[in-house]
């Protein structure tokens, strides 16, 4: 189990091989192509960091990279953050309830990363996902 906070809510992180079934029945998509379309954009934002480009220009480039996949990129960590709630707690709200309760949500913030390595960790156990 993991702890996050989001704002100033905590909550409970818990993942298994029950998760992707959840996953899959909550949002009809597949946990595994969302966590490589995570490892493919991050992936292309360290791509842009080793060129030899002034921090204005990979800046440009990343702002440009984060245009064209947000909305993916957001959909992917806000349902494998509430699946790693839910499967924590059956009895939390829905996704529609638990995202009226959000504010902000910035891709740098620390439980970002916590919901992403917590997930690889549960099911990429066979490194094929190891650029996440």
């Amino acid at each position: 189990m993991k702890k996050i906070k989001i704002g100033e809510k905590e909550y409970s992180l818990e993942c298994n091989a029950f998760t992707r079934v959840l996953y899959r029945k909550a949002f009809n998509r597949q946990i595994f192509k969302d966590i490589s379309l995570l490892s493919n954009f991050y992936n292309q934002i360290e791509k842009i960091d080793k060129k030899d480009l002034t921090d204005e220009e990979k800046e440009k480039e990343k702002n440009q990279v984060m245009l064209e996949n947000y909305d993916d990129i957001l959909d992917v960590l806000l349902q494998l953050t509430y699946i790693e709630i839910y499967t924590h707690d059956r009895n939390f709200m829905n996704y529609e309830e638990w995202l009226m309760t959000m504010g902000k949500i910035e891709l740098g913030e620390e439980w970002v990363s916590v919901v992403v390595t917590f997930a690889t960790e549960c099911f990429c156990w066979w490194r094929t996902c190891s650029n996440v």
